[in-house]
């Protein structure tokens, strides 16, 4: 597998804090690597403190490793305060090689949280996965990227992510524009825009970024204006907004989960000069390990909403039944 055959110490390290941090209710968590030599799972990561894990956690960690899927065991947690509690594992697979597994102890055994848990934790290991592949192959992000990364994780929410990290890349890119659009049925809307922490949606501008992505969910593929070969698909979304912008060449990428296509990133380049090829394979490889985050920090605004309603259905009822989850 390329020469991994585990996960870094310190790559697991921060990936699970900044995971802990965006996730509902985790009371604790560590990352298990596969350790063919050792009968029980060993943590090499754990959050909020080094050491912070019970035999429990240990436990469902041996069994997703052991049956390479999830597992969920619903039980009291008496360390967090909170009563009934829930444990959630879920392995780490990278070409279809074990790795290991992260496990997580939750405040409650709500099911609304465990599948925001489980949907978050699947999008946390593509995630890893996908740093590890680049790795594997030799093409890291130099730090000027990796911050562009760094500041859509720290953002308080999806729109506050694509603003940061559209901002960010524009600096790294010597930008007109960049702009991060979001999949909302067939169409693309703007989410965010480079060093603009609001928008007016009617404005036309805007209407023809929009229009540019539109362009670029269609095609399927990267869409750069003016071509960067004859035998390239004509853009005429992206040729309007060159017009309208002023700009001297655009290109857009589709952010893809899946081979499916959930938003799209535009650029617009005051000379052209940011719309060259070797420009393209560095955001290509970039987006690939964006569009994970952007997940995340999507998932993390659902989640918020469901607790809203969970925690305002609690308050109103004089006993609440613990819920029996049973295991994976």
């Amino acid at each position: 597998m390329n020469g991994h055959s585990n996960i870094p110490a310190a790559l697991a390290e921060s990936w699970l804090g900044l995971l802990c941090q965006i996730m509902p209710g985790i009371a604790r968590a560590a990352v298990f690597p596969l350790q063919p030599t050792s009968r029980e799972p060993v943590a090499s990561a754990s959050w909020p403190e080094a050491g912070a894990i019970d035999l429990t956690m240990r436990g469902v960690a041996g069994k997703a490793l052991s049956r390479m899927q999830p597992v969920v065991s619903c039980q009291d947690t008496p360390g967090s305060g909170q009563g009934l509690g829930m444990y959630i594992a879920c392995p780490i697979v990278l070409g279809g090689q074990l790795l290991g597994v992260i496990s997580v102890e939750t405040n409650s055994a709500d099911q609304n949280q465990q599948r925001t848990v489980l949907q978050m934790l699947n999008w946390g290991s593509l995630w890893l996965q996908l740093i590890l592949q680049n790795e594997a192959s030799g093409s890291t992000l130099n730090a000027e990227y990796q911050q562009v990364l760094a500041v859509a994780l720290n953002s308080p929410d999806l729109t506050a992510a694509c603003t940061a990290a559209a901002t960010e890349l524009a600096k790294v890119l010597g930008a007109e524009r960049v702009s991060i659009g979001i999949r909302k049925g067939v169409r693309v809307g703007l989410q965010g825009l480079s060093d603009n922490a609001s928008f007016d949606p009617r404005a036309s501008l805007v209407r023809r970024i929009e229009a540019a992505m539109d362009e670029c969910l269609v095609h399927a593929s990267v869409v750069v204006h003016p071509r960067l070969d004859a035998d390239t698909d004509a853009a005429e979304a992206h040729s309007a907004l060159c017009r309208e912008s002023q700009a001297g060449g655009c290109l857009s990428l589709p952010l893809a989960d899946a081979d499916a296509a959930v938003g799209v990133l535009t650029v617009e380049s005051p000379n052209g000069k940011t719309c060259d090829a070797s420009v393209v394979d560095r955001l290509t490889q970039l987006v690939t390990l964006l569009t994970p985050i952007l997940g995340l920090q999507q998932q993390r605004e659902r989640s918020s909403l469901s607790w809203i309603v969970v925690a305002e259905c609690w308050a109103g009822a004089a006993n609440t039944a613990a819920l029996d989850v049973a295991s994976l």
